[in-house]
């Protein structure tokens, strides 16, 4: 899931209360905070990561009137020449110019989110997209994009003051240091006008083209290396735009001209309707159906809208329209068919946990740094995702401790005393540990103590406890398990930073160990 943040007054500027309560409905879940709304997108709805892709989902399933969008001229605004040097390197390039948007300094902080949640997700952290956006009135076409060397491309960076080439960008600024990686031999790609550098993709624009609050024309430019996602991202950006009032135009890049809002056809998906709904659907229930949910009908084909490129096949229109209907509104059936399972063998530690009073759960398998970092783990050696889909899902986790204390953050509305526990995979050596968690007012090192004298003398194992320190305990309240010489576990009182982190009240007690 990817998640973006909008202040309160921002979000009820666009949405109402009833809004925001019809979303779960639509497959987005929404968070109360203190001072913003959270939502959590699928990674399949990049079109979603704007507030504006938000309320146009709103109200087109309010209103069943699909979104329709078209060019504002045919006539070509400007060129981009693209040099054959970039084949190697970063082939693609996408655009288009769209004029008159009217943006808020908040409208301009949820467009920059949306770029860079792309960027992280369906762009692969800017390997696969990097999105470009400028002021057009900054820029004299027609543009060249190529390749050259780092040191031979002078220009003044988004957020510096001085001229630098692209080596020193690559070396010295932020951005640069983060996305070295995506040059290559000293090489990189450029976008420039009859005035300069616009932009040194896929690191960073030119501080020339900067766009700021106000009534904007804006060129938008895009690299990378798969051609049918930059077409795809690049409508989905542009639509947006247009939510604000923007007025789409094309350009012209080599013999293609950019953009194309049609949308393409699917045969209406019966076989797969009449899977998923079980009611006998009228011509005019599917197309409201299908309405709601921003398609269109036209005669016995679906035409769903061109910001939605998650749709690659009927399967997908038929399970919208289920979205539309309602699960609730399935009646449910028993399977015609019977199945008999059998049960694993469980870990005695079940029996013994449960018999303390402790609850199972399951957590992601899957974290990233941030959250270890809340934890005050450090680990040298993590399995991370070469393309992960979501900046919270970047790394398989080496222990289980992110996620209870999760739970535990999510849970303190709920009636205390908390005691979970969870038997999952961690990598690296990949293994199944168990986690243990207390939580509630007055809890001390002596109640996880006992916990842990429960569980040796149940199973029956010659397991010897040792003072220890670990950063993520209290010191002096801390120890380790050790079992034939070797170190398995590690108990105590969590560490007052880590509870702060997680936005914990009372004080957690942890236990993490190997199997034995």
């Amino acid at each position: 899931m990817a998640v973006v943040r909008f202040e309160k007054e921002y979000v009820y500027r666009l949405l109402s209360k009833k809004d925001l309560e019809s979303l779960p409905n639509l497959g987005v879940q929404v968070e109360n905070k203190e001072e913003q709304i959270e939502f959590e997108i699928n990674p399949d709805r990049p079109d979603l990561l704007s507030i504006y892709g938000l309320k146009r989902m709103v109200e087109v399933y309010k209103t069943k009137k699909p979104r329709k969008y078209k060019l504002e001229s045919k006539k070509i605004y400007g060129d981009i020449v693209v040099d054959d040097s970039v084949k190697d390197l970063r082939p693609f390039i996408v655009g288009a110019v769209v004029k008159d948007v009217v943006m808020t300094e908040e409208d301009l902080i949820d467009l920059m989110q949306f770029q860079e949640k792309i960027h992280l997700t369906f762009g692969r952290k800017r390997k696969k997209i990097a999105v470009g956006l400028h002021d057009l009135d900054t820029i004299e076409f027609p543009l060249k994009y190529y390749k050259s060397q780092l040191n031979k491309v002078k220009f003044i960076p988004l957020d510096e003051t001085k001229e630098m080439n692209s080596l020193e960008i690559v070396e010295k600024t932020e951005k640069g240091i983060k996305y070295a990686e995506l040059t290559k031999n000293n090489e990189g790609v450029f976008l420039e006008d009859q005035k300069g550098i616009v932009s040194f993709p896929p690191i960073i624009n030119a501080e020339r083209t900067r766009l700021k609050p106000g009534k904007r024309n804006i060129f938008i430019d895009m690299t990378g290396t798969d051609e049918k996602a930059l077409v795809g991202a690049l409508n989905i950006t542009l639509t947006l735009l247009a939510e604000m009032g923007g007025k789409i135009h094309p350009i012209k890049i080599g013999k293609i001209t950019y953009p194309d809002l049609d949308s393409k056809k699917y045969k209406l998906p019966t076989k797969f309707i009449k899977t998923f709904i079980d009611k006998k659907l009228s011509k005019k229930e599917t197309e409201e159906l299908l309405n709601s949910m921003g398609f269109e009908l036209k005669k016995d084909y679906v035409l769903p809208p061109t910001y939605r490129i998650d749709i690659i096949g009927p399967v997908d229109i038929a399970e919208d329209m289920l979205i539309a209907y309602g699960y609730d509104n399935i009646t449910p059936t028993f399977p015609k068919i019977s199945t008999v399972g059998e049960g694993l063998k469980d870990h005695c530690f079940h029996d013994i946990l449960t018999g303390l009073g402790f609850m199972e759960i399951m957590t992601w398998t899957l974290t990233n740094k941030e959250k270890l970092a809340m934890c005050r783990i450090k680990l040298d050696k993590l399995l991370e995702i070469i393309n992960p889909l979501s900046e919270d899902c970047t790394l398989f986790r080496p222990l289980l401790m992110p996620g209870i204390m999760g739970v535990l953050a999510e849970s303190k509305k709920i009636s205390m005393p908390h005691k979970i526990y969870e038997i999952g995979t961690v990598v690296e050596p990949e293994r199944k540990i168990l986690g243990a968690a207390m939580c509630y007012p007055g809890a001390t090192f002596s109640h996880i103590s006992s916990v842990v004298q429960s569980l040796i003398k149940e199973s029956g194992k010659e397991i010897h406890i040792l003072p220890h320190e670990d950063t993520r305990f209290i010191e002096g309240r801390c120890a380790i398990l050790i079992h034939e010489k070797i170190a398995v576990g590690i108990f105590g009182e969590v560490h007052p930073e880590i509870i702060d982190n997680f936005g914990i009240e009372q004080p957690v007690l942890y236990l993490e160990t190997e199997l034995w």
